[in-house]
């Protein structure tokens, strides 16, 4: 279990983001890697690999990415 996924998956949950059945279990599933592609999409973030979790993603989740 990641424990930054983890984090990034309650992000999502609170801002209304599904995740499905597993919620916040750390592992970056395929419903975790939709949830983030359409969180990246909806705040407009420009990042290369959509889906993924990179400093722009995170800082705009509110994450420290140290």
């Amino acid at each position: 279990m990641d424990t930054t996924v983890q984090e990034v998956q309650r992000r999502l949950i609170g801002l209304g983001y599904n995740l499905g059945p597993s919620g916040a279990d750390g592992i970056q599933g395929r419903m975790t890697i939709a949830a983030i592609t359409k969180f990246q999409t909806d705040k407009n973030l420009s990042v290369q690999y959509p889906g993924t979790l990179g400093p722009t993603t995170l800082t705009a989740l509110g994450i420290s990415s140290a």
